[in-house]
């Protein structure tokens, strides 16, 4: 017979905690949460040697959860391990308090064969290896390259899943993403590292969009957890500057998510922009505040970034909750995984030669267009992100710029565009080469890049730039960029 634990209590404050006992090494932990009133709670479970074992938002996640020593009996966004004796510490955190919402969790500890829900859905492989001595760190991730050729690969930067507010559970979202095409993702879920992912030829990354009322940002390849329930972290620009110091320091790449889009837009004017690596210029084209009004916020932005002098990378992420079969109101498309996708020019199908590839700004990001990219000089060619200082800086090159649609629809047009000015515009036809010449001689501060879109000016496609020489920057945060940018209104 096992032990069991009921916790009742009321959100009357936006964090509480609670304690409980356990008087002896059991196999598995089960956890039952409820709510009487939906509401956006997030829940944290340490064990008695301060490992977090538990990271779980209320919604759309199931409320039986399972933590075991064997992890085919792991729910998603645990640790598998002993459940070791002593004093286990969970954390209540709410976003809206409402002492009339009750909270429940029914705790039972058994030794025991372990009865699953009908609807229990494992973990699947586990990227964590239980130490005691640990933080929450991904210590047993496999990183084998599923590919090791040196091409494009096709991936999402920005995905959710049940675990989290999606609706597709883990096993779900990988199917659609086998059904798009793609090679990699990197699962971002709200507030939340995943702990595992179902096995596939998919390469799943490890991320978390850490999620706050006043901005959005992705940690994109983190494996360590950062604590953002301490005080001020998330709701004071100081804090909010720390958790992007962190997770930079522990490895991961720093993205700020759908820039411009209200009500998630940033609004921290203190953020210092040195902490990002990346932006989503792209974010869920099908979501109404995105097209256009947000996406063209977010394009003026970061070529306000760019001109300044900042290597700031653009990526896109599909940002996708719903259903594959669901649309936003008002339009045509679905919102799905890989629309739009982000294209990475890597070593292999690797997590760290992606990561390191996007660092590099080799990338490119579509809405259903595969593209051919060749930057010629002098017979050598180039690709995105290139660094063309020392090939230019004594003498004038000639800069040939080859874009061509070998997949998707061609009723298109490309934008030239140096230093954030269009330069030329052209149309393009599927298996056409369309091409830009240009000539750049000296280290003077200046970058060009291309952007694609369809008949109603809507951006189908762009890549990051290619550039020469080093600019000092005059804007640091933020609230400096806005101001330069000229004024963005956020849709």
């Amino acid at each position: 017979m096992g032990l069991s634990y009921s916790i009742i209590g009321y959100l009357e404050n936006d964090n509480i905690e609670n304690s409980f006992n356990i008087d002896k090494e059991y196999n598995w932990m089960k956890l039952n949460i409820k709510l009487s009133k939906a509401a956006w709670v997030q829940i944290l479970l340490w064990d008695s040697n301060n490992v977090l074992r538990l990271q779980y938002l209320y919604g759309k996640s199931p409320q039986n959860i399972v933590i075991s020593d064997n992890e085919k009996f792991c729910s998603s966004s645990v640790v598998p391990g002993i459940i070791n004796e002593g004093k286990w510490k969970l954390k209540v955190i709410s976003a809206n308090i409402d002492e009339e919402n009750e909270y429940s969790i029914d705790v039972s500890l058994g030794n025991e064969e372990l009865f699953l829900e009908r609807d229990f859905e494992p973990m699947g492989k586990s990227w964590v290896k239980y130490d005691r001595n640990m933080e929450l760190i991904i210590n047993d991730y496999n990183e084998e390259a599923k590919c090791k050729l040196k091409k494009w690969y096709k991936g999402d930067f920005h995905t959710h899943t049940n675990v989290s507010d999606g609706k597709l559970s883990p096993s779900e979202l990988m199917e659609v993403a086998k059904k798009q095409n793609l090679d990699f993702f990197v699962i971002t879920d709200h507030n939340i590292i995943q702990t595992g992912f179902p096995e596939s030829e998919v390469l799943v990354i490890p991320g978390i969009e850490i999620t706050s009322f006043k901005g959005h940002f992705n940690a994109l390849g983190a494996k360590k957890w950062v604590d953002f329930t301490r005080e001020g972290a998330m709701t004071t620009e100081g804090g909010m500057n720390g958790l992007l110091s962190e997770f930079k320091a522990s490895g991961a790449l720093c993205s700020m998510n759908h820039p411009a889009l209200t009500p998630w837009a940033w609004l921290y004017k203190d953020t210092l922009l040195s902490n990002f690596t990346t932006v989503e210029v792209l974010n869920d084209p099908t979501f109404k505040g995105n097209a256009p009004k947000a996406t063209e916020a977010a394009l003026k932005l970061w070529n306000t970034m760019w001109n300044d002098g900042y290597k700031i990378w653009g990526i896109g992420g599909s940002d996708a909750h719903n259903l594959p079969t669901e649309t936003y109101e008002n339009s045509k498309m679905p919102s799905i995984i890989g629309d739009p996708a982000t294209f990475v020019l890597a070593d292999s199908l690797r997590a760290e030669d992606i990561m390191e590839a996007v660092k590099g700004g080799r990338v490119y990001v579509s809405r259903g267009l595969t593209l051919k990219i060749d930057i010629e000089v002098c017979g050598s060619n180039f690709c995105p992100g290139s660094d063309m200082t020392k090939l230019v800086s004594t003498e004038e090159k000639t800069i040939k710029y080859k874009l061509t649609i070998m997949e998707g629809d061609s009723n298109c047009e490309v934008l030239w565009i140096k230093d954030g000015t269009v330069q030329h515009k052209g149309k393009l036809v599927k298996n056409i080469v369309s091409e830009y010449e240009f000539s750049w001689k000296g280290e003077e501060y200046s970058w060009f890049r291309f952007e694609i879109r369809d008949c109603y000016g809507n951006l189908l496609a762009f890549a990051n730039p290619i550039y020469k020489g080093f600019k000092n920057h005059k804007i640091n945060t933020f609230g400096q960029l806005l101001k330069a940018s000229g004024g963005v209104e956020f849709e």
